[in-house]
């Protein structure tokens, strides 16, 4: 059983639910909400790395580091 000390699932799922940022573009907003939910289920991922989903808090960390800028 994994522990979600800092409730990124909890995060993750809410921003989910309505993913839209008024500081990026509609275009780039959906290129960024696709990279995000492919990356979800494991599909944009380097060749050197491992295969498969990657966790909330990476899903977190990716989405706050491309909407920062």
């Amino acid at each position: 059983m994994k522990l979600d000390p800092y409730n990124q699932k909890e995060l993750y799922e809410r921003w989910k639910i309505n993913p839209n940022n008024s500081n990026v573009s509609k275009a780039n907003n959906k290129i960024i909400h696709k990279y995000i939910f492919d990356m979800e289920i494991g599909k944009n991922v380097s060749r050197h790395s491992r295969k498969g989903a990657r966790s909330f808090i990476r899903l977190n960390r990716v989405r706050q580091k491309i909407l920062k800028n």
